[in-house]
């Protein structure tokens, strides 16, 4: 007898930019053979060490608007004047194939697709060890002028903070290895709960 399909996992992590949920979810998904990572599409342009469909499915405005007309889009959100946001199809796609996909989604994004498959969900808010070290990091990654880092900051403080008690469970990024071990934990935890190995 064939075994029962394996379900899907959707790891979605949030907070506040810079907080490295972004190389989390690379790093989690490099690290682990059976956790596959979520490309999201973004109206941001490229920067100088991102590579398209890797890092980011690179939209024009038009081409977004397109895709949000089609009703192709899940979730999106505008941050800094950027549009991010996840495809119906790469969600599906996961879903029908039992894959566990981690996400690295704005706040909204990601109690957006927990709204769209609450029983495949698991949300994660990474919060930073302080906002000191959040303003080192975002200054750190040499992408932006000191204007976009305060705003950044601003919007983490005024914003973002307040909503990790929507999420299912929090981690703060202080220890990068330990953080990827309190989020395997926590995979391996709802695999559980779901009969399943990870």
């Amino acid at each position: 007898m064939a075994d029962a399909k394996k379900r899907s996992l959707l790891i979605v992590l949030s907070g506040p930019s810079g907080v490295g949920k972004d190389t989390l979810r690379n790093i989690f998904a490099e690290r682990y053979d059976n956790i596959f990572r979520s490309v999201s599409v973004t109206t941001r342009k490229k920067g100088p060490a991102e590579t398209e469909g890797k890092d980011y499915y690179f939209l024009t405005n038009e081409e977004f608007d397109k895709k949000l007309a089609d009703n192709e889009i899940l979730e999106w959100d505008t941050y800094n004047s950027n549009r991010y946001g996840t495809l119906w199809s790469t969600v599906r796609m996961y879903v029908e194939q039992g894959r566990n996909v981690v996400f690295a989604l704005t706040i909204p994004g990601a109690l957006a697709i927990k709204r769209a498959y609450p029983e495949d969900t698991v949300s994660v808010f990474i919060l930073p060890p302080s906002m000191e070290e959040l303003e080192k990091r975002l200054k750190g990654r040499g992408r932006e002028d000191e204007e976009i880092i305060r705003k950044r900051l601003d919007i983490a403080i005024e914003k973002e903070l307040s909503h990790a008690g929507e999420f299912d469970y929090r981690i703060i990024n202080d220890d990068f290895d330990k953080a990827i071990d309190d989020l395997y934990e926590i995979v391996r935890k709802e695999k559980q709960i779901r009969g399943e190995d990870v």
